[in-house]
């Protein structure tokens, strides 16, 4: 008998740190991958797919009768996802859900749930079956031949890895998910556009991202709405994330007759995922709060056909008026935050949409030639079956004396062999065929089938062998579904923001993000520094104006990057956005639709441009451990005036195209302080440890001036710089400064007064 070890002798020695990271990235890989994020080919959830397959596997098809949900469900826990009922429940109810799925894949019967988050009916009550878009569009090409399968949990059953999509469900569906450090968000897209896109794609690969965004002209949400802006949608497209703007739909229309005649707003539509009971709750508690008190009444009126909420107003208000209170108080309009996330080769990537729809032309291709290869086997084996029937048919004689002489099968099979030069599977084939088939009229029906067989045998080596006709072939496939499911969007697209006369006011600080209110033009936007700064806790890092179209990109020291609108926070509550984390060193810059570039200079000594879409890759050129020290908006005939701590000034031209360029070489010791991109005609100031302000002109590299420069900052053609000194008070440069006081950092006011 063998004596176990020791127990000291088992404990094998590691780093609790080692063994952290491994064990907390392989529940982050496996949440990912097995749960969160769906697969760039097929567009499903690990679920969604064994809850479709347990159906398909069930024959629960369009023209079948659909069966208890409650069946369904065990069928998918029992085989393939041993994880809780409701969760499985959850999904497929969403994956019926009319107000949810652009194209639903499960038909429901009963209460599946409402757009007032109304749950569904417990799963015992209601019944499913596969709507037929999902037949056709993934269970057409479904065989192990053609897609990979493997075993379930147990090794029990075998289930797909993917399914044979034939259209890009990731895209017209939509997917949100989240998963450990990141979280997807794909808004759906209705099918004849993203079918025209991806034809022009296989006739154009090379096609520019104008052309290519120009068939797209934004999602299509199944609960309808209306875009705003919808011009800065490529953008989103681009990069693979970014802000949607997204509206609902209403009309005018008046109640009552004569003096009694009053304008009422009647709300049809509503922005995706906004649940109507919570939107009539909130509005009905602005109302109560007299924030909205041009409103008289507030009702309800929806029904089977759709959404209806009618608003009453009070005597003298005006329609445009209220809907604008409500477009920024309400959900009425609503920021939809892409971010498209898939699992590409079976690791997470931020996809741009071009690259989701190259990714599924990919997949579509070798699914197509792995079905081609599958069926051009299928087809020979036929053709050697019938090539023996009918070889056998026209030797009769010879295979009845074969068969009236020979003492065994296995004897009649050699005979067969030899006397017709049949192989031995063609020799059985003719054993096993019943006598009503060697007849005249079958030899017949034979040939024609050998003709038919030897043509399609023809048409799929071309196929395999010809590319070329492999994509006119999926080309034409692509045509087909486009007759079938493209039909009308059911999100307008509009054409004006809520207002373009109504800017913003935002204040960035430590604290978050405050929203002051709207600006119409004419009036005058006058701030009190000294009150800005009374909050010595909260130091102010930029305030201002954002018009529509413009957005705050705000960079941190360390690599992150954050973007705010101004219509995105002028309905939420003061406070910087969950998403956001807060830094030291922050760096705001506003861009809009004509920026050219941002450029970007580290304490280090190095210099970038790059565009705006660009910025999300991450990928600045600075080397690790170098901070970000200035940030601005890129122009043609501007030059980069730079300072660093020990007085040192210089002056050059960022081209357009630099990335990670090294500008200068600093001593040991020595870091850059300041940074401004400057026009020739205008004058650079900069401030002195020892309070001293000093014009800096442009001067060749490599000259001096005073030491101890502190800040450089644009003072001609701005207005007026106002410095924040490390004593928390706010001084006009060029003023005495306290023996030990430093500028650290500085606001600049625009001529007339507005930040």
């Amino acid at each position: 008998m063998v004596k176990p070890r020791p127990a000291r002798d088992r404990i094998v020695p590691t780093s609790l740190e080692e063994e952290l990271r491994q064990s907390y990235l392989a529940y982050a890989l496996s949440v990912m991958v097995g749960r969160a994020l769906p697969d760039g080919r097929d567009g499903l959830k690990p679920v969604q797919r064994r809850i479709l397959y347990a159906m398909w596997q069930m024959g629960l098809t369009a023209q079948r009768p659909p069966r208890k949900s409650a069946r369904v469900v065990g069928e998918v826990l029992g085989k393939y996802h041993p994880h809780g009922d409701q969760s499985v429940y959850a999904a497929l109810v969403r994956l019926a859900q009319e107000f949810h799925c652009r194209y639903p894949l499960i038909e429901g019967q009963g209460n599946f749930g409402s757009i007032d988050n109304d749950p569904a009916a417990a799963m015992r009550y209601t019944e499913a079956r596969l709507s037929a878009f999902a037949v056709q569009i993934l269970f057409t090409d479904l065989h192990p031949a053609i897609v990979d399968f493997h075993d379930n949990f147990d090794s029990t059953e075998a289930e797909p890895r993917v399914l044979p999509a034939q259209l890009p469900l990731l895209l017209l569906n939509g997917c949100s998910g989240i998963a450990v450090g990141m979280a997807t968000q794909i808004p759906p897209h209705h099918a004849g556009e993203i079918i025209e896109a991806l034809i022009h794609l296989i006739d154009y690969p090379h096609l520019s991202d104008e052309r290519l965004y120009s068939l797209l002209p934004g999602p299509d949400f199944p609960t309808g709405g209306e875009l705003v802006n919808p011009h800065t949608i490529p953008q989103v497209y681009r990069t693979g994330r970014g802000a949607i703007t997204l509206r609902g739909v209403w009309h005018r229309e008046t109640q009552g007759t004569g003096k009694r005649a009053k304008p009422v707003i009647v709300i049809t539509e509503l922005p995706y995922q906004v649940v109507k009971a919570d939107w009539l709750s909130r509005t009905a508690a602005l109302i109560h709060q007299g924030r909205l008190g041009g409103i008289a009444d507030l009702r309800d009126e929806s029904d089977r056909d759709g959404v209806r909420v009618v608003v009453t107003l009070k005597s003298g208000q005006e329609v445009a008026e209220i809907i604008q209170q409500l477009l920024q108080q309400t959900p009425l309009e609503i920021q939809f935050h892409a971010s498209f996330l898939a699992l590409i080769g079976g690791r997470p990537q931020h996809c741009s949409l071009r690259r989701l729809l190259q990714e599924f032309l990919e997949f579509r291709e070798l699914t197509l030639q792995r079905s081609y290869a599958h069926e051009w086997r299928e087809v020979t084996q036929q053709m050697t079956r019938l090539t023996a029937l009918h070889q056998a048919i026209t030797h009769l004689d010879i295979v009845f004396t074969i068969l009236r002489h020979c003492q065994s099968i296995d004897q009649a099979k050699a005979d067969l062999m030899q006397r017709l030069a049949l192989t031995e599977d063609q020799a059985e084939t003719v054993l096993s065929t019943p006598l009503r088939r060697l007849t005249r009229l079958e030899a017949e029906g034979l040939q024609t089938q050998l003709t038919q067989l030897t043509q399609r045998q023809s048409r799929l080596t071309q196929l395999q062998q010809d590319r070329g006709e492999r994509l006119r072939e999926l080309k034409k496939q692509l045509k087909q579904c486009q007759k079938q499911y493209g039909g009308s969007r059911k999100t307008r697209l509009g054409t004006t923001p809520l207002s373009e006369d109504v800017g913003v006011t935002l204040r960035l600080s430590a604290a978050g993000v405050w929203h002051r209110g709207e600006r119409r033009p004419g009036q005058q936007l006058c701030l009190d520094l000294t009150a800005a700064a009374s909050n010595l806790r909260d130091p102010i890092l930029w305030q201002g104006e954002l018009r529509p179209g413009e957005r705050l990109l705000v960079f941190g020291e360390r690599g992150g990057l954050y973007e705010l609108t101004g219509r995105e926070m002028a309905g939420g509550a003061p406070g910087w956005p969950d998403w956001f984390t807060w830094e030291a060193g922050l760096l705001p810059v506003v861009v809009d639709a004509e920026t050219m570039g941002v450029w970007l200079v580290s304490r280090g000594g190095y210099g970038t441009v790059m565009g705006v879409p660009d910025l999300w890759q991450g990928a600045w050129g600075f080397p690790p451990g170098d901070g970000v020290l200035a940030v601005g908006t890129w122009q043609t005939g501007q030059e980069l005036y730079l300072a660093s701590g020990q007085g040192r000034v210089w002056r050059g031209k960022l081209p357009r195209r630099s990335h990670g360029k090294s500008l200068l070489v600093l001593a040991a010791g020595e870091s850059l302080v300041g940074a401004v991109m400057v026009t020739r005609k205008t004058a650079v100031q900069g401030v002195t440890a020892g309070g001293e302000c000093q014009d800096l002109p442009a001067m060749p590299l490599g000259e001096e001036v005073a030491t101890g420069v502190a800040w450089v900052g644009l003072v001609a053609g701005l207005g007026i710089a106002y410095g924040h000194t490390n004593r928390q008070r706010w001084v006009r440069l060029g003023m005495d400064l306290a023996l030990g006081e430093q500028v650290v950092r500085v606001v600049q006011v625009r001529m007339g007064g507005e930040f």
